[in-house]
């Protein structure tokens, strides 16, 4: 059963629920925002705000307190750091390339990005103000989760794989054939 329809005109690839289950973040594309919604007793969703963080947002991801969410930006190296209580943009982290997915490591204070159009990952250090360490991989990676064993896993598009790389060594540890 559908209980609703949200149209919302700028629609793209980046959703996230806050930990709570009570909010819906979604990035907006050429529209350069993030839309937030609140989750309703009945499941449905209310538009709560637009946060804008410029360029072409896309994946996003939010601490498991859920006090921060992190923002790709699809056009340019970065990924916008914003505080989820005030809606206001905490700081903005470079990469060397456009930011397609973004991953929370909440264990190792890092975010891993993924670029869908290069040939590596970035892994920015949350706790240092330092350049992006790159990890190669064949082609465009594109989807980014975290694997029950603590592996990032990483769908590269155009080669019909995931890499599985250790965070504790940042290398690509193990390959799985998924056609």
């Amino acid at each position: 059963e559908v209980l609703q329809d949200v149209d919302r005109g700028e629609a793209f690839f980046g959703l996230a629920l806050s930990p709570d289950d009570t909010q819906l973040y979604a990035s907006g594309g050429v529209a350069g925002s993030v839309d937030v919604f609140a989750i309703q007793d009945d499941g449905t969703l209310m538009f709560d705000a637009a946060i804008e963080v410029g360029g072409y947002p896309a994946g996003i991801a939010v601490a498991p307190d859920g006090a921060t969410l992190w923002v790709g930006l699809f056009d340019n190296g970065e990924v916008v750091e914003i505080d989820t209580q005030t809606r206001d943009v905490r700081r903005r982290l470079m990469t060397p390339s456009g930011v397609w997915d973004v991953l929370h490591l909440p264990d190792r204070d890092e975010i891993y990005t993924s670029t869908l159009t290069g040939a590596s990952l970035s892994v920015l250090d949350l706790t240092q103000d330092a350049p992006a360490v790159e990890i190669p991989v064949p082609t465009s990676p594109a989807g980014l989760a975290r694997n029950i064993d603590g592996r990032v896993l990483v769908a590269v598009s155009g080669a019909s794989m995931l890499a599985a790389i250790d965070p504790a060594t940042r290398t690509v540890d193990d390959w799985v054939w998924v056609a």
